[in-house]
């Protein structure tokens, strides 16, 4: 029980630390750093990386083909 109560004040103030860090400029040097690394990997590994508006398309084209 006492697990189970730490891992969730743990989360909690981990994803409130996280979304306080997203908004400083270290936070947002951090985060454009990040995205470039994963751009990088995705181009040298040819990886196929999709945007939320890409995977949002790709779900409802999905969706819309099962209704036909």
């Amino acid at each position: 029980m006492v697990l189970l109560i730490k891992s969730i004040v743990g989360a909690i103030l981990g994803q409130s630390t996280n979304t306080w860090f997203k908004k400083t400029k270290m936070g947002m040097w951090f985060y454009k750093k990040v995205d470039s690394w994963y751009n990088w990997a995705a181009k040298r590994y040819d990886l196929d990386v999709l945007t939320k508006e890409e995977k949002m398309i790709k779900k409802v084209s999905c969706s819309n083909g099962k209704d036909k």
